[in-house]
């Protein structure tokens, strides 16, 4: 996975686990900075992705329904627009495309994340909207 994450460098890339918490495995550069976190930081903190989102819960069961969909429907790919709260307080939205892969964790599926940030056309969806039309639910900018 590290050559897959070398490629990604461009983009927040991730490797996860598909368990009940979705363990967090590895990720590049851009990942890191993209949380706000260092990656000493990040892997001491948020074991797995329902941690990193421990405040924000509806926004984990999204990401997971969209991986667990994907896979209960024999999908490799999903993708799922959503927001990434950042250590600095700041939020970004991100569009979180991933593939499952062919690896296996004691029979728990591995896959891979590329994000990318759409937080500029989330904006103007709200300036233009009122809401956040483009993600598909309504999102307070006060996150």
């Amino acid at each position: 996975i590290i050559g897959y994450l070398e490629i990604c460098q461009r983009y927040s890339a991730a490797k996860w686990i598909l368990d009940e918490k979705v363990t967090f495995l590895d990720a590049n550069a851009a990942y890191y900075k993209s949380t706000g976190y260092s990656e000493k930081e990040y892997k001491a903190l948020f074991p797995n992705l329902q941690q990193y989102y421990g405040n924000h819960i509806e926004e984990y069961r999204k990401i997971r329904d969209a991986i667990t969909t994907a896979w209960n429907d024999g999908c490799k790919e999903f993708s799922v627009d959503c927001v990434l709260p950042a250590g600095d307080g700041n939020r970004l939205w991100m569009r979180r495309k991933g593939t499952i892969t062919d690896e296996d964790v004691n029979g728990a599926p591995v896959f891979v994340t590329v994000d990318t940030d759409i937080s500029d056309l989330i904006e103007q969806t709200e300036d233009t909207f009122g809401v956040s039309a483009l993600a598909g639910d309504v999102f307070s900018k006060s996150f």
